[in-house]
């Protein structure tokens, strides 16, 4: 078992989690309530399964979990495109 919270792969998802949840929490259109419920799962998930990974006592079991976070980082990554796309969320986001 291992400390996720000192990994910085978690830290990073983590943000990733809460930016997504919040640019989501601004979408109002029903039809793109769609598109933003997934990219928040996908999104929200990635950390978790770092986290649920790290709490596995065998080592098979830890990369089994942290394959299953990459693969969330690709969907998450996919539906910000289609976000962007579709004129959902900006093709390009600035910082403030």
């Amino acid at each position: 078992m291992h400390n996720y919270r000192k990994l910085v792969v978690w830290s990073r998802a983590r943000a990733l989690g809460g930016d997504a949840y919040r640019l989501c929490a601004a979408v109002s259109s029903p039809p793109a309530k769609v598109v933003t419920a997934q990219l928040r799962r996908s999104a929200l998930s990635i950390s978790a399964n770092i986290a649920e990974g790290c709490g596995k006592r065998s080592r098979a079991e830890t990369i089994r979990y942290l394959e299953i976070a990459a693969g969330s980082a690709a969907e998450t990554q996919h539906h910000l495109t289609i976000a962007a796309d579709l004129a959902i969320l900006p093709a390009r986001l600035h910082p403030a």
